[in-house]
């Protein structure tokens, strides 16, 4: 699969000797090297855009040649898109809403009085109910022929979302530092 790319902006001119050999505003084309499950990612320069040229410069960038480090100088980290998670807890939270009517509407149509007689010839139940409620039954019927509905196809959708790749990215403005580790010809 072939790897992402994005841009990192230099806000201050690349100099060597005194003089300035990348100007600032330079786009330095990069892609995603290596990425560990803490975030931590490697850049890897590919190609850049000198300012106000709008193409990209032909020249070649040796694999290793420029690293882009954070600026305590380790990798920098990038940060996990949760959309899928955000997604399950709306699916959690629809079904506990619905749950909760569903209570709602069986706690207003409950028995006033039940009673259970047991003894050696048997047993008998007794459940007393008052004046129903109409919207207590709404409720009750409603939400819960909904979650019954609902419960297969929220549970497939819950398996796509959790087999999502993790979508993971480097906020814009991030400051960052360019290390040159070899010659190279520009």
């Amino acid at each position: 699969m072939p790897r992402a790319l994005g841009s990192v902006t230099l806000v201050s001119p690349l100099i060597s000797d005194g003089v300035e050999v990348i100007p600032d505003g330079t786009e330095l084309i990069v892609q995603i090297g290596e990425l560990s499950d803490s975030g931590a990612v490697s850049l890897n320069v590919v190609a850049m855009v000198l300012p106000g040229s709008n193409e990209i410069a032909d020249i070649s960038i040796p694999a290793g040649a420029l690293e882009i480090l954070a600026v305590d100088g380790g990798y920098p980290v990038a940060r996990a898109e949760q959309s899928s998670e955000q997604q399950l807890q709306a699916i959690d939270r629809q079904q506990a809403l619905l749950g909760a009517m569903g209570a709602v509407g069986d706690y207003l149509n409950r028995p006033q009085r039940e009673t259970s007689v047991v003894s050696i010839g048997g047993s008998s139940n007794s459940r007393e109910y008052g004046v129903g409620s109409l919207w207590g039954s709404l409720l009750s019927g409603a939400a819960n022929e909904m979650l019954r509905s609902r419960a297969s196809r929220l549970e497939v959708e819950a398996e796509k979302l959790t087999s999502r790749p993790t979508i993971w990215s480097i906020e814009s403005g991030r400051q960052l530092q360019l290390f040159v580790t070899q010659e190279i010809a520009l």
